[in-house]
C-alpha cells in the first residue's frame, strides 16, 4: 500500500458564496454547520463565514468551527 503526502495552500478568507458551495459539496458541511449552530443559536449568519477561516472551515470538526458564531 502507498502512502500519499498532499501539500495544499488555502486562502485565507473567502465570500459567503464561495464558502457556501464549498461546504455544501464536501460532506454536506454546510447543513451540518448551520444544524448545529441553530441547534443552540437560533439563526445562522451566513456574514461569518467570510470570518473564518478556509482551512478551519474544512478540517475543523463541525462542533468546533461553530464556536464562531456562539454568542
Amino acid at each position: 500500500t502507498g502512502l500519499m503526502l498532499l501539500h495544499v495552500n488555502f486562502h485565507d478568507h473567502v465570500s459567503v458564496d464561495d464558502a457556501r458551495t464549498f461546504l455544501q459539496g464536501y460532506d454536506n458541511r454546510y447543513e451540518r454547520l448551520v444544524d448545529w449552530v441553530t441547534e443552540t443559536e437560533g439563526a445562522f449568519d451566513e456574514a461569518k463565514l467570510t470570518e473564518v477561516s478556509v482551512a478551519d472551515l474544512l478540517i475543523l470538526p463541525i462542533s468546533e468551527t461553530a464556536n464562531h458564531w456562539m454568542s
